[in-house]
C-alpha cells in the first residue's frame, strides 16, 4: 500500500481534466487534515513509487487505501482518481500503475453510504482491477456481526476483506473479532486458511513496554524496528511481534 487515504490531504479545486477536478469531493469530507494538497502532486506520487517498486519487484502487488468509493470509481456520478490514466498523465510512469484496489468502509450514524462496499458488488465499481474492502469493522458497521460482513465481501466478488485493526485503538475492531470474520468463511470451498485461531491472550501478553513508551511493542515492531538494540529484552517476543531476538 503506497499511501493510506490520501483524499484525507486534497485540495478541493475546480480544473477542465476530470483527473484534476476535485471539486466533486466537496461536502463527502475528503481534505479532513488541512493539507490542501493538489490531486496531481498526490497522483504523481503515487505514480513514480508504483513504478519504482515494480522496478525493483515486478512481483509485487501495489495499491492505495482509498478512504472512499467517492474517489474510487467513475460510476454513479463519481471520479476514479487512481485509474490508470489519471496516474500515467501526473506521473508519466507507464508501469507506475496500481495491481489492484483498495476501497475503506465505515458506517455513519449507522448506516453506510448508498454507494459503499457493504451495499453494493464489486462489479458495480465497474474497476477492471480487483477490489479489496480494505478497511472495515463491526465496531463501525450498521449493525451487522463481523461474519455476515466477510461473508458479505466473500459472496460479493471482493478479492479481499480486512477488518481494522488489530489491537482494538480507538474503539475498533481486535484481532479476536477478525478471527471470528475470518473463521465464518471457514466452510467455503473455495477459502483456505492458514491461520492460528487461538485466542491471543491465551497464547501471550503483551505487557512489555520498550524504553520509548510513547508507542507499543507491537507498534514498533510494525515499523521494522525488531533489529534494533532499545527492542532487545522488550518487545522480542511479544505477541510474537519480533521472532529470533535475544
Amino acid at each position: 500500500e503506497i499511501m493510506n487515504e490520501p483524499e484525507g490531504s486534497i485540495a478541493i479545486k475546480s480544473d477542465d481534466d476530470p483527473c484534476l477536478n476535485t471539486t466533486g469531493l466537496s461536502g463527502t469530507g475528503a481534505g479532513w487534515s488541512g493539507s490542501n494538497i493538489d490531486i496531481r502532486d498526490l497522483q504523481r506520487f503515487v505514480n513514480r513509487q508504483t513504478a519504482a517498486i515494480h522496478a525493483a519487484d515486478p512481483k509485487a502487488l501495489v495499491t492505495v487505501g482509498s478512504w472512499s468509493e467517492y474517489s474510487s470509481t467513475d460510476n454513479f456520478g463519481y471520479t476514479d482518481y487512481w485509474k490508470d490514466e489519471c496516474l500515467t498523465k501526473a506521473g508519466g510512469e507507464k508501469t507506475g500503475t496500481l495491481d489492484f484496489r483498495e476501497i475503506h468502509c465505515y458506517a455513519h450514524s449507522g448506516e453506510y453510504d448508498p454507494h459503499a462496499p457493504f451495499v453494493q458488488k464489486a462489479s458495480d465499481y465497474g474497476l477492471d482491477k480487483p477490489l479489496v474492502i480494505g478497511e472495515f469493522s463491526q465496531a463501525h458497521s450498521d449493525g451487522r456481526t463481523i461474519q455476515q460482513l466477510y461473508e458479505y465481501a466473500h459472496s460479493n466478488g471482493y478479492s479481499g476483506s480486512w477488518d481494522w485493526d488489530a489491537i482494538g485503538n480507538d474503539s475498533n475492531d481486535n484481532i479476536t473479532v477478525a478471527n471470528e470474520g475470518m473463521q465464518a468463511l471457514s466452510g467455503s470451498p473455495d477459502v483456505q486458511l492458514n491461520i492460528d485461531f487461538t485466542p491471543i491472550a491465551d497464547r501471550c501478553w503483551c505487557s512489555d513496554v520498550p524504553p520509548n513508551d510513547e508507542y507499543t511493542c507491537q507498534q514498533q515492531a510494525g515499523w521494522g524496528k525488531c533489529d534494533q538494540s532499545f527492542m532487545q529484552g522488550y518487545c522480542c517476543q511479544s505477541c510474537h511481534a519480533c521472532q529470533g531476538c535475544t
